[in-house]
């Protein structure tokens, strides 16, 4: 399972997250916050008790059901990390790269509400790096930039994508960004 998730993403698994109901210092990140946070000690069993069988069925290789199995978490408290990272891992190992960037872009949202920038633009490049032409990672980039008024960065950023919708015969969204960052 894990062998076949660093051939796909060497750059994800350099980091190994222990989710444990305290913040824990990880790699890219600066922190995560705790899992359980805002939610009753009842839920938060029943939580650890789905994201430990969520765990399970991965390491047994049942993929679907593990899918599922996070699925039903982010339904009951969406703003938890952990299972919008699994399920992205999940879909990696089976290959569905634009599932897994499609979930990697939801982590992004979250993180940005929660003010967690530099998680969040650390997914960004994961996108990219995924696919290169993802313009909703790179809009995501200059955003965050914007916010953490890095106006260099917003500039080189503005031009990548403003290049990337040339080449994707969206001229008009090129304009309309040079137009912004000026």
């Amino acid at each position: 399972f894990y062998g076949a998730l660093q051939c796909l993403f060497p750059f994800r698994l350099k980091v190994r997250i222990v989710w444990k109901r305290k913040t824990v210092s990880v790699g890219f990140f600066s922190t995560i916050k705790p899992i359980y946070g805002g939610v009753s000690s009842i839920m938060a069993e029943n939580f650890g008790e789905l994201l430990e069988t969520g765990r399970q069925q991965a390491r047994n290789q049942q993929f679907d059901a593990a899918i599922e199995t996070f699925q039903s978490i982010l339904q009951k408290d969406p703003t938890l990390e952990e299972p919008y990272y699994k399920i992205a891992e999940l879909f990696a190992v089976r290959g569905l790269v634009p599932q897994t960037i499609s979930q990697y872009l939801k982590l992004i949202n979250l993180l940005e509400k929660k003010g967690e920038l530099d998680g969040a633009l650390e997914i960004c490049k994961w996108v990219i790096d995924l696919e290169p032409s993802n313009t909703k990672a790179r809009v995501k980039i200059i955003d965050i930039f914007k916010n953490k008024n890095k106006i260099q960065e917003v500039i080189k950023h503005s031009i990548t994508l403003s290049k990337i919708y040339t080449a994707l015969g969206q001229g008009d969204q090129a304009i309309v960004l040079i137009q912004k960052v000026q």
